[in-house]
């Protein structure tokens, strides 16, 4: 009786630690949908960075400088941008042209665990209009490349490809990398 209780413990020991080290089911596995989400929610924190470091706060008119990235590389921005304080509007018609930009994004929450480290080079149009209160913002490229990796609890994805990208941003984002289709909030 002891070594049959001895064996029960031991596989309710076991199986605890399975489900706790490894998941159970599919909710941790990396499908291509959170991998295209991360790499789209990365891409967009990027480029929201740049903006906020680079653009906002500034005279609103023409723009042809080269600053430097969040994390690294160049950019190289181009196209107009204004601010309407009378309605709180920011109105942007720019491009970002990307020079082997990195940036690394980490989440974790108790549904989630991921990081992604990519690297951005092209342009990539930042265009639209924002306020306090809504988001209406378009970023477009037919020649962009992002490299890097994804990884998503346990498991690591890698990517390196030039194609065509499609970020719109309203109450919701939908975003298109690579012919690869995926929406989030």
């Amino acid at each position: 009786m002891k070594n049959k209780a001895a064996k029960i413990f031991f596989a309710v020991v076991m199986v605890s630690f399975l489900i706790a080290n490894f998941g159970c089911g599919k909710d941790k596995e990396l499908t291509d949908d959170k991998f295209y989400t991360k790499i789209g929610y990365t891409l967009q924190l990027c480029l929201d960075d740049i903006f906020s470091q680079s653009v906002a706060g500034k005279p609103g008119g023409t723009w042809n400088s080269t600053v430097s990235g969040p994390m690294g590389g160049t950019i190289t921005i181009t196209g107009t941008d204004s601010y309407s304080p009378s309605i709180d509007l920011t109105t942007c018609d720019m491009v970002f042209d990307m020079q082997s930009v990195p940036y690394t994004h980490t989440a974790s929450t108790s549904s989630e665990e991921w990081t992604s480290n990519l690297t951005f080079t092209g342009p990539i149009t930042y265009k639209g209009t924002y306020s306090s209160s809504q988001v209406n913002l378009s970023h477009l490229s037919s020649n962009f490349t992002i490299s890097g990796s994804v990884k998503y609890f346990k498991t690591t994805k890698n990517i390196s490809t030039t194609g065509s990208i499609v970020l719109n941003r309203a109450s919701q984002v939908n975003c298109t990398i690579f012919g690869n289709s995926v929406t989030w909030k």
